[in-house]
């Protein structure tokens, strides 16, 4: 291979890198009801745990701006059947340009990406719903 050919396949590969956000989703517990993909739409963000609800996965977005990466972590939840969103953190990309005396020899530049993290909540199945388990029968009065 040469030099040329090398040169442009590590670019792509950096370009390839920087570009989007990156999801990492980690299983938690088991789904009280069944999941299904749904609309981005209809997924909430809840500002603490609702009464009932399962954390089932934690979806952890990285690597880009903050909005994007709202948007990608709403969508990883959408694409898994999360009823909502609780996020745990939400932190803005830092950029750092050469304010000080860092000892190296090049330009300090420091920009990592934004970070999102967020729990997927499933709520439990309401009464009304065919899927739900069946509730159990009252004891007899004999």
């Amino acid at each position: 291979m040469k030099y040329g050919q090398v040169a442009i396949l590590l670019v792509l590969s950096v370009l390839g890198a920087c570009a989007g956000a990156r999801i990492d989703v980690k299983p938690l517990a088991a789904a009280p009801r069944p999941m299904a993909p749904r609309d981005v739409q209809s997924v909430k963000t809840f500002e603490s745990r609702p009464d009932g609800a399962v954390a089932v996965y934690d979806i952890d977005a990285y690597g880009d701006v903050k909005p994007k990466l709202d948007v990608a972590a709403r969508q990883k939840a959408a694409s898994l059947g999360c009823d909502g969103v609780m996020i745990l953190v939400r932190k803005e990309a830092i950029h750092t340009d050469n304010d000080a005396t860092t000892g190296q020899l090049n330009e300090h530049h420091t920009r990592p990406g934004s970070h999102v993290d967020v729990l997927c909540m499933v709520l439990p199945a309401p009464a009304s719903d065919p899927d739900a388990a069946p509730a159990a029968a009252p004891p007899s009065a004999n």
